[in-house]
């Protein structure tokens, strides 16, 4: 009897094992196949099936710190970019080049080359497009058809940068490329980033020559209200559940934004303001901040324009809207704000330019006449179909400037 009873608990123990060999092995694979899955949708969205087998989703390190500049894109690197929802919104595969600009290999100016030099920040940037359909490339492509001189649009586009930087950038490494037009695309967070990057700066003679590493943060609806700034609050966040395994894995950054984005809403049932858009609001206490950062980057910008102009170049400024701005509606993505906003920043632009003798190309016009689909719904930038439209928006004033010269 007693043999017969071990033998049965023998029995129960090795079924026991199995059915735990057979659970994880589900586990594992349904893990397996869901990542796979998420990897063929990426191919398809990204067109490149390269992806399904690519160790490294998500590459985050391409831009480090630099005592000048205060951060620059890392030179010669390739690297894969993937959105909040990763790479279910957007996935590209894209370099970085030698002289530390999301584009490709700049060779020195032939003779009769003409060069268009396009600074702004993350919206220039472009990292959420293939680099041939940025609204970069897509202008150099259609000059180059219709001009009888070769013609480079560089993308000096870096995220994060503001006028202040943009100037610094111009001035240290931009002007060796001799453009023969520089284009300036202010975007509305800029006054938030020049009144956080002039805390920053040191000066010599009374004019800022370098912006050292950091990231401080101007207190606006913290001070006034007591309520985190929108982009603290999400990144906290974000940041709380991130884990090693996101660079590798899909599926692990998937379940990493489906959490925090559980505990954002958790903690906020009413998400906080944004800070960097305090501009676009109409309350009456924001006013002096608002005459205090208008004023800075109205002057970064009245030093860029006189600085590409004493090297030949002819300077032009535009102003990005976003999302919010064009449908008139309230859009949870990057640029995130409980209410509609205004859009003081094209007009403050626009006088800017009028005040200073630069030329002005609007894209907002363009824009809300484009339709739907012209913004990536959860990170808030344009879309292959928005940079085709800036591109157009463009092109006809830049053709002139250039066949007239010729």
């Amino acid at each position: 009897m007693s043999v017969t009873k071990s033998k049965i608990l023998k029995n129960l123990k090795v079924t026991k094992i199995k059915s735990l060999f057979l659970c994880t092995f589900i586990i594992i694979l349904t893990l397996v196949m869901t990542e796979m899955i998420l990897r063929v949708m990426v191919c398809l969205n990204a067109e490149n099936i390269s992806l399904l087998f690519k160790t490294v989703v998500h590459q985050t390190k391409i831009v480090r710190a630099d005592p000048v500049l205060n951060h620059v894109l890392i030179p010669n690197i390739k690297f894969t970019h993937t959105g909040r929802l990763p790479g279910l919104e957007y996935v590209t595969v894209s370099q970085i080049n030698s002289t530390g600009q999301h584009d490709h290999e700049i060779p020195p100016k032939k003779q009769n080359e003409k060069r268009i030099l396009i600074l702004g920040d993350s919206f220039v940037e472009a990292m959420q497009v293939p680099m041939d359909k940025n609204f970069c490339k897509r202008l150099e492509k259609h000059l180059n058809q219709n001009l009888s001189v070769p013609v480079t649009v560089i993308n000096a586009g870096v995220a994060s940068y503001s006028p202040l930087l943009e100037l610094l950038y111009y001035e240290q490494r931009l002007k060796t490329f001799k453009s023969d037009i520089v284009i300036q695309l202010i975007f509305s967070n800029d006054v938030y980033d020049d009144l956080r990057y002039t805390d920053l700066a040191e000066y010599a003679h009374g004019v800022p020559c370098r912006v050292p590493p950091g990231d401080p943060n101007p207190k606006i609806f913290t001070n006034q209200s007591g309520t985190l700034d929108y982009k603290i609050a999400l990144y906290g966040c974000l940041r709380y559940f991130k884990t090693p395994l996101n660079q590798y894995s899909y599926l692990s950054t998937l379940i990493t934004y489906l959490l925090a984005m559980r505990c954002f809403h958790k903690q906020f049932p009413t998400p906080p303001e944004n800070d960097q858009l305090f501009v676009l609001y109409n309350d009456p206490k924001f006013e002096e901040l608002k005459k205090q950062g208008w004023a800075l980057t109205s002057q970064y910008i009245r030093a860029l324009k006189k600085a590409s102009e004493r090297d030949g170049a002819r300077f032009i400024l535009a102003c990005a809207p976003f999302g919010g701005q064009i449908y008139k509606k309230v859009r949870f993505d990057k640029f995130f704000s409980n209410q509609v906003l205004n859009t003081d920043d094209q007009e403050q632009v626009k006088q800017i330019a009028q005040k200073s003798g630069a030329d002005f190309i609007d894209l907002l016009g363009p824009l809300k006449a484009g339709g739907t689909g012209l913004y990536f719904h959860r990170d808030g930038h344009w879309t292959p179909k928005a940079h085709k439209i800036v591109a157009d928006s463009f092109y006809n004033y830049v053709y002139k400037i250039i066949n007239d010269s010729l």
